[in-house]
């Protein structure tokens, strides 16, 4: 019998978007996460740096969401920035990351 997969899902301004993860061979070579606004979907591959991909996502659903109109090597910058601080200020809860993530 397979094991069900429980779907996973982040609110972000209200809106409910669905994680998935994918393989890698399951996304074009170079991406490492895709935000779908139109169908409130956050593809993540399945990779090293899935956290960082997750965090990027999300400020791209932010982007879309408020017209920032950011330029993309902006969003990699705030993802970076971002990411430093949780983490070194262990304000992000890997545990909970890793379980939107599908990781144990």
């Amino acid at each position: 019998m397979l094991k069900e997969i429980k779907k996973q899902y982040l609110k972000i301004l209200g809106f409910k978007y669905e994680i998935k993860i994918v393989e890698p061979n399951e996304m074009n070579e170079g991406l490492d996460g895709i935000c779908d606004d139109t169908n409130l979907t956050i593809l993540i591959k399945r990779n090293k740096i899935m956290v960082s991909t997750l965090i990027h996502e999300i400020i791209e659903a932010l982007n879309t969401n408020f017209d920032w109109s950011l330029e993309h090597d902006v969003v990699i910058q705030i993802e970076t920035g971002l990411r430093q601080v949780l983490m070194d200020n262990k304000l992000l809860n890997l545990q909970r990351v890793n379980e939107v993530l599908g990781k144990k």
